[in-house]
């Protein structure tokens, strides 16, 4: 198997695995769906299950809840929570570059311009134009870290807990090198490094998504139901029954910027309705008490994932 040695500033190196991006072992997390047009991206089960913000808190502290843990996210004061459609792009993208690549080292564009078309952002400047807000959002993220609290349980079919659960927490992030961070370097060196229990965690369990799809939604909320869902119909097939969910179970899920449940089920709606229109395999229906799921194939299958041949 060919190795690629990766060398950045300080001294540091790590090994990359030069094979194919999906290994057989991972392929059965997602045996069924048809092919899907476009791009594939990746996200991880710790971000569907518990998201982040929509907008702008008000603390540097924010917390998800789902069945099994709650997911804390904390940010130094002066730096600030990422939050909207930003983030949610970022993390997809360094994600998919570390499964890929099989490396936690991943090494930035060489501008932020080219970051953002990387992303599907189309690069503005001024005060008020998509490079100032990337930037933020990329500083907000790189800092920011996951806690996990809560009893995890002892054994479970289908766990959302990662593997680094008892650990308490983890920063994705570990060491980075951003453009503004060192002018007079190479520009060819900005960097991430990953921290190793979180690159585990991707490289075991990614989640396959339509990159075409998931950039095309103006709402983060519908950026997370997308993932979610898409998440969620391996377990749907596993289970091969109704799945209901409680509109309270979903609000402490997904609505921590909705104050009102109503409101938040408004909105979550229309972000369901708004995902079937790009995602028509999906078969759900809301009731007075909550969700149900019924078993429907994921959006992104095996033969999607599949390199193409020349």
């Amino acid at each position: 198997m060919r190795k690629l040695s990766l060398t950045v500033p300080r001294g540091l190196r790590v090994e990359v695995d030069g094979s194919d991006p999906l290994p057989p072992r991972q392929e059965p997390l997602f045996p069924e769906g048809g092919p899907v047009e476009g791009p594939i991206g990746y996200t991880t089960r710790i971000l569907v299950a518990t998201t982040l913000p929509h907008s702008q808190p008000v603390d540097n502290e924010f917390t998800r809840h789902s069945g099994l843990y709650d997911l804390c996210l904390l940010t130094p004061r002066r730096v600030g929570l990422p939050y909207g459609r930003y983030p949610r792009l970022i993390l997809v993208w360094l994600i998919t570059e570390a499964v890929r690549r099989r490396t936690p080292l991943l090494y930035l564009p060489r501008t932020l311009s080219s970051f953002a078309s990387q992303l599907g952002i189309t690069p503005s400047s001024g005060s008020k134009g998509t490079l100032v807000q990337l930037r933020e959002q990329l500083h907000r993220l790189v800092n920011v870290t996951f806690a996990c609290l809560g009893a995890a349980p002892s054994q479970s079919a289908f766990p959302l807990a990662p593997g680094f659960y008892q650990g308490g927490g983890i920063r994705p992030v570990k060491r980075y090198l951003l453009w503004w961070d060192d002018p007079e370097s190479d520009p060819s060196t900005p960097y991430l490094l990953l921290n190793e229990d979180f690159y585990q965690e991707l490289i075991a369990h990614p989640i396959p998504v339509s990159l075409t799809v998931l950039r095309s939604f103006r709402s983060p909320l519908e950026m997370d139901v997308y993932m979610w869902l898409t998440w969620r119909s391996v377990r749907s097939l596993r289970l091969q029954r109704p799945e209901p969910i409680s509109w309270k179970a979903l609000h402490r899920q997904f609505g921590a910027d909705y104050t009102e449940e109503k409101a938040f089920r408004f909105n979550f709606l229309r972000a369901v309705k708004r995902v079937l229109t790009l995602y028509a395999a999906i078969r759900v229906k809301s009731t007075r008490r909550g969700f149900v799921l019924y078993p429907f194939p994921p959006h992104v299958g095996r033969r999607s994932m599949q390199p193409k041949k020349r």
